[in-house]
């Protein structure tokens, strides 16, 4: 190879490192933005820039725990749910089988529950009941009944013209279910085919489903129309933009400070709509994720608070969440979010000792990007589990300290103990 040749590919690699560089740096920079607040006495002040939150220090960094899987296990894995056992999740595998995900150690096992007689999954549970889970397909709900040991199919929907969005539990002991459904029916000129959401609130006890009332919402093309539901502890929150509203599990409308809230506040909220909502059903304090519907993108989070002292603040402002959940305890809050194409999942504890609950987040690692079917909780130990087509990843979250001063001051600690006690 000539000099010439060899100073061409010695300029290319130094162009490329210097391309890389830029990017990287962008992208800390991003990071470094991140606004970590919490509530004393009347203002909110910052905890922490996350500026080093990519690598191993800063608030804290907590990688997952990886299963590679075989090329059995593959081909066997498709979404992903809670169920009432423990350190296990489940899937709806492609030969229409129910299989438990038992992890031990440093192993992962497929474990058959049962089969169905048709294939497709449409909708799973946050979180498990006390002793059965349950999942939706296009028309119909699964129950997965852990006392027995049996899958029981039901009809979820009345119509053929119905297919099932999302199922919560209502009542646990009751087995009682809340449906949403979309019945697509008319032709908008504006928005092309057009439909109508409706709530059932369903007893799934006995044999045969029984509906206990049901609740239709504004078509998509009335004046109205809600984009999202979502249903903690007793309340109903169906919401677009500013306008929510909130019902009982009557279907009676209610007042609830989260709708006093968003309404006293709608100017901050300006033309974007209210895209993910998260309300404690412990501690009067709520976290909403706001969307720009035409850009479809997430542009910030805010933390509603009410009581003694109330108020409507920017939380998170440079991770935007796409997602917010609650551990099955209620003592953390999963937020997960992208920052410049890399997804980023944050776990924030809840502790009544602080003002306001909120702890100082810790980083769950370097996590893929997955969609809501891919997500799910486990209990006894409580974790957070994430699936990609080779590779699951688990973060068995620890207990809330006791000295959450300590732990705000510096989580890592806590956080590398809780590691070590786990090998």
């Amino acid at each position: 190879m000539g000099n010439v040749g060899l100073l061409r590919i010695i300029l290319i690699v130094f162009l490329c490192c210097f391309q890389l560089h830029n990017s990287l740096a962008k992208d800390l920079g991003n990071v470094k933005k991140m606004k970590t607040v919490i509530r004393k006495g009347h203002e909110f002040t910052p905890l922490s820039d996350f500026k080093n939150e990519v690598k191993n220090n800063a608030a804290a960094y907590f990688p997952p725990k990886e299963y590679r899987l075989d090329n059995t296990q593959q081909k066997l894995l498709k979404g992903i749910f809670a169920v009432p056992q423990a350190n296990a999740v489940a899937t709806f595998a492609p030969d229409d089988s129910v299989r438990l995900i038992k992890f031990s150690g440093n192993s992962v096992d497929f474990d058959k529950f049962g089969s169905l007689e048709y294939g497709g999954e449409f909708a799973y549970l946050r979180n498990s009941g006390s002793d059965f889970t349950a999942f939706a397909q296009t028309r119909g709900i699964n129950l997965l009944d852990f006392k027995t040991g049996e899958i029981k199919e039901f009809s979820g929907t009345d119509s053929i013209s119905e297919y099932i969005k999302k199922i919560w539990i209502a009542d646990d002991k009751k087995r009682h279910l809340l449906v949403q459904s979309k019945e697509v029916g008319g032709y908008a000129l504006d928005k092309g085919l057009v439909g109508r959401d409706i709530l059932r609130l369903i007893d799934f006890s006995g044999e045969e489903k029984k509906v206990l009332r049901q609740m239709v919402l504004p078509a998509e093309d009335k004046e109205g129309y809600i984009d999202f539901v979502e249903l903690f502890g007793s309340s109903i929150f169906a919401y677009r933009r500013d306008n929510m509203r909130v019902y009982d599990l009557e279907f009676k409308e209610k007042q609830h400070p989260v709708a006093e809230q968003l309404y006293k506040h709608k100017e901050q909220l300006g033309y974007h709509s209210t895209a993910v909502l998260a309300v404690h059903t412990d501690y009067p304090i709520a976290w909403v994720g706001e969307s720009d519907k035409e850009k479809r993108v997430y542009i910030s989070n805010w933390v509603a608070y009410w009581g003694e002292n109330s108020g409507f603040d920017m939380f998170l402002s440079g991770m935007p969440s796409s997602r917010l959940f609650f551990s099955p305890d209620g003592k953390w809050l999963v937020c997960s979010g992208m920052i410049k194409r890399q997804s980023r999942m944050i776990a924030i504890p809840i502790s009544e000792k602080l003002p306001h609950y909120l702890g100082r987040p810790i980083l769950l690692g370097d996590n893929p990007e997955v969609d809501d079917m891919r997500m799910a909780f486990t209990h006894d130990p409580v974790g957070v589990v994430l699936a990609t087509n080779d590779v699951i990843y688990k973060w068995d979250l620890p207990p809330v300290p006791e000295d959450i001063e300590a732990w705000n001051k510096d989580p890592q600690p806590f956080i590398d103990a809780w590691i070590k006690s786990r090998q």
